[in-house]
């Protein structure tokens, strides 16, 4: 039987969790003894949908404790506020990692934004790395963005460097390094892939399959949001006022939030991640911050879709642009007040012509451009176990 670790090590979000338990799933209905380590084991146990996977913590750095700087994030600023910027930590991540790589006798390692397994992992099993786009540059890619946190870039690598040479592994000397592996299954759609056009292979394509444009059951407006986004209080105000039915799901929603939300009339508030595909077809309008799961699945559905991305992410406000540019979205600074995002959510809600034009722009794309990229990854782990 055949055995493989299928890790993420770093990133929040449920995108991550749904992945790399995607992956687990479908190897393991392929006959594949499989070990999932995640970020946050809790989310891996929400999204999962098979309970006999091994599911456990991934080793990774402790957080440097560095706030945020004003404006857009650089990777290599990520990567230095996560930790991997401290010599001693990441040398004891990769410890760990190797560890329970030979625990588990893995023959391949699938990774899912993983820089301190990569770094071990590299040369000696191996390694396919599974992400979206963003996280997946190409060599020479991803380096445009200027740091904002002092010396980000050469603290991070300088931590690398000494880190490897004491487990014996090549040094990282550019961000696609930390990303290179002996394969790469790019999980999204081409237009959501920043680097599609550098990019040797094509992206294979989405995650899940995604749901074909139908009209929606109800004028109803479905929000996934972030109970920690600096709009979160003014949007919900917004929803409240807004005389529509409302679905919501707020991660992370103190429980006193949730109750509030829970009691209010014409609401209907999630504990857990409502599928979004079903979440769709009930509603005509999405909300979000601007994850790519969401921005593929209004996309693919034909919703309208205001998007408030995070002050720090490119990433969200790359997937905000790209539906903006479609005329599918509205894109709104993340310190909105109630007034502008309630302003915005009826001009999508209440224009006919907006939820048509969401709905023509969704059948230009066709059924091939939305099937499941699951049983390609299967095929590329196979291949490079057998070689």
């Amino acid at each position: 039987m055949p055995r493989a670790l299928i890790a993420w090590e770093m990133g929040g979000g449920l995108g991550h969790a749904v992945r790399v338990t995607g992956i687990a799933r479908v190897l393991a209905e392929a006959g594949w003894q499989v070990l999932v380590a995640g970020r946050d084991a809790d989310t891996l146990a929400r999204v999962s949908r098979d309970a006999a996977l091994a599911l456990i913590a991934a080793p990774h750095p402790p957080m440097a404790g560095i706030p945020p700087a004003a404006g857009l994030h650089s990777m290599w600023d990520t990567l230095l506020r996560a930790g991997y910027g401290a010599t001693d930590e990441l040398v004891r991540t990769m410890a760990r990692w190797a560890e329970l790589v030979r625990a588990c006798g893995a023959e391949i390692v699938i990774a899912d934004f993983s820089p301190a397994l990569g770094l071990w992992a590299r040369g000696r099993l191996p390694l396919l790395q599974a992400s979206h786009g963003y996280l997946l540059p190409p060599p020479g890619c991803g380096e445009d963005m200027p740091d904002l946190l002092p010396d980000a870039r050469a603290r991070v690598l300088s931590a690398m460097e000494r880190a490897s040479a004491r487990h014996g592994a090549p040094p990282p000397t550019t961000l696609a390094d930390l990303s290179r592996g002996d394969g790469e299954a790019v999980t999204t759609l081409a237009l959501f892939d920043p680097f599609d056009a550098e990019r040797a292979a094509p992206a294979l394509g989405p995650l899940e399959e995604l749901p074909r444009p139908v009209a929606p059951a109800s004028d109803g407006i479905f929000c996934y949001f972030d109970a920690g986004h600096p709009a979160a209080s003014s949007l919900l105000e917004a929803l409240e006022l807004c005389g529509r039915p409302v679905e919501i799901y707020l991660r992370g929603a103190p429980a006193e939030w949730q109750a509030w939300l829970e009691s209010r009339p014409g609401f209907r508030a999630h504990r857990r991640p409502a599928p979004l595909h079903e979440a769709l077809a009930r509603n005509a309008v999405a909300v979000s911050y601007g994850s790519l799961g969401l921005a593929q699945a209004t996309l693919s559905a034909g919703r309208p879709h205001l998007i408030l991305p995070m002050r720090n992410s490119r990433e969200q406000m790359l997937n905000a642009e790209r539906l903006r540019l479609l005329g599918l979205a509205r894109i709104l600074p993340a310190d909105a007040g109630r007034m502008r995002i309630g302003e915005a959510l009826e001009d999508l809600a209440g224009r006919q012509e907006t939820r048509r034009h969401a709905l023509l722009v969704a059948e230009t794309f066709g059924p091939e451009t939305s099937r499941s990229c699951l049983p390609a990854i299967l095929e590329m782990a196979e291949r490079l176990r057998a070689a």
